[in-house]
């Protein structure tokens, strides 16, 4: 699962990390022992975390598609193979060749400026608009009277540095493209931002792109003093290859309407020296979508329309993978009946003996409209759809519980529902209209952490989701 703007959220929870071992009624050892080795391969150090931007993901791809052959199942990828290619884009501010000038004097990055996103390079003189303070009647205000100059402007607001971000979606969207805040500067590089090479669906949700940078008080009084400021922002690029990997298990019908079971193959990688494994986020939902298509291979009737596995890259970088098929799909879009999405389910969170899972699915008409009024707020102003209450219902014969998804801290009530449906690869295809359920299991201390090891994977637990996925793509009608 991807960092969002609570990212720190997994670490502030005081929840238990290792599940008591579930106690299975029927599933064959061979099963729960085939999910351990699956997530401990993963989850191993040549895998290196299996960040998408180094090539340690290509690695654990090659894994799951030497995986997917020995079940048998059929390539459903581009021409005719597993896989999905496509470019992915890292950009940064090149520092060296950057130039901040106000009254004819150079600023210094790093000490008088950042950028904390410059998404395109920028070369402009502009006229410096100042806005005095955050408040909402003084945005309006301010966006009343400079309304058509926004775009060719550069936007000072002088406020605090949390009021002066609040103001920043509101600029935005009337239009400012380039927008400073005042606050500290510290020294450091740049971070990268990462994008597909081509546009996707993601890149129409980002909305228009935004300047933003910080400088310091004094820096800000020269550039009121001014009046106006000179821009010369390059960036600079490196390109890496990146692949989903696609299989299709064929139905009875060719007619009935197909399912397709994702889980996000990436993790984090190496961060300063320090491996991150990602054995819950996110080798557990690529087990149990392996072991789904061995289930259901091991039925002697087969389910009546297609089910197609499909293991995303570059999630943790936003979503990429994904938003990169559905933009451009080897699987026609309308043929899916339904899209399953697995994400951090390897563990127990309401209790350690309870297996538990959060099913979250939501009939959204596609488009930006209802995606912008879920993230809004309102996502429990649409029903369930049916993907979601159909797979209710299978819970108790499986042995597991509903995960509720809301959960009390410090008597704070943390709503995860929206952060576990929308910031994952489930909301490429709720954009495209496609029914789409999102299962995991809620976050706990672990998340995006070096702790996130196989030892606390409750593999039974693993081996029922499967059982309970191979049912569901039985039983399905949309």
């Amino acid at each position: 699962m991807h960092r969002t703007s609570i990212l720190g959220l997994g670490l502030a929870l005081g929840l238990s990390a290792t599940p008591a071992l579930a106690t299975l009624s029927a599933p064959a050892k061979t099963e729960v022992q085939k999910a351990q080795q699956i997530v401990v391969d993963l989850a191993a150090p040549n895998f290196r975390g299996r960040n998408a931007l180094t090539g340690d993901e290509s690695l654990a791809a090659g894994y799951v598609l030497a995986q997917l052959r020995a079940l048998g199942l059929e390539p459903a990828g581009s021409g005719g193979s597993y896989l999905q290619h496509f470019t992915l884009v890292q950009e940064r501010l090149a520092v060296s060749q950057a130039h901040f000038r106000v009254l004819n004097r150079a600023a210094i990055y790093g000490r008088d400026y950042t950028f904390r996103s410059v998404p395109a390079s920028l070369n402009m003189t502009a006229k410096v608009l100042v806005l005095d303070s955050a408040e909402p009647q003084a945005v309006s205000a301010f966006v009343g009277r400079y309304g058509s100059r926004l775009p060719s402007a550069a936007v000072l607001v002088r406020a605090g540095a949390d009021e002066a971000m609040a103001a920043v979606p509101a600029l935005t969207a009337a239009g400012a493209r380039t927008v400073l805040t005042v606050g500290t500067v510290e020294e450091g590089e740049p971070s990268w931002r990462t994008r597909t090479e081509g546009r996707t669906l993601l890149t129409e949700l980002s909305g228009p792109p935004l300047t933003l940078g910080t400088v310091t008080p004094a820096l800000a009084q020269q550039l009121q003093q001014a009046g106006r400021v000179t821009l010369r922002l390059p960036l600079e690029q490196r390109r890496v290859t990146a692949a989903n990997v696609l299989a299709r298990l064929p139905g009875r019908d060719p007619q009935a309407p197909a399912l397709m079971i994702g889980a996000h193959l990436d993790h984090l990688g190496v961060i300063e020296g320090h491996t991150y494994p990602g054995a819950d986020d996110n080798a557990s939902g690529v087990a149990t979508a392996l072991l789904t298509a061995r289930n259901l291979l091991a039925r002697a009737e087969r389910p009546a329309g297609d089910v197609y596995f499909a293991f995303w890259t570059a999630e943790e970088r936003g979503t990429l993978g994904s938003a990169q098929f559905v933009t451009h799909p080897t699987v026609p879009l309308q043929r899916l009946g339904g899209y399953i999405n697995l994400d951090m389910v390897g563990r127990n969170t309401t209790s350690p003996d309870l297996d538990d899972v959060m099913l979250l699915g939501y009939q959204l008409p596609p488009g930006e409209e209802a995606l912008r009024k879920a993230f809004g707020g309102e996502l429990e102003s649409f029903p369930y759809n049916r993907l979601k209450l159909q797979a209710k219902a299978l819970l108790p014969s499986h042995g597991l519980a509903a995960n509720t998804g809301v959960q009390v801290l410090s008597g704070q009530r943390l709503d995860l529902r929206p952060l576990f449906y929308l910031s994952t690869d489930t909301m490429n295809f709720i954009y495209t209209g496609v029914p789409s359920l999102s299962l995991s299991t809620g976050m706990h201390a672990d998340y995006h952490e070096s702790s996130d090891t196989p030892e606390k994977i409750n593999y039974g637990k693993l081996v029922k989701l499967s059982q309970l996925l191979a049912e569901l793509a039985h039983t399905y009608r949309p």
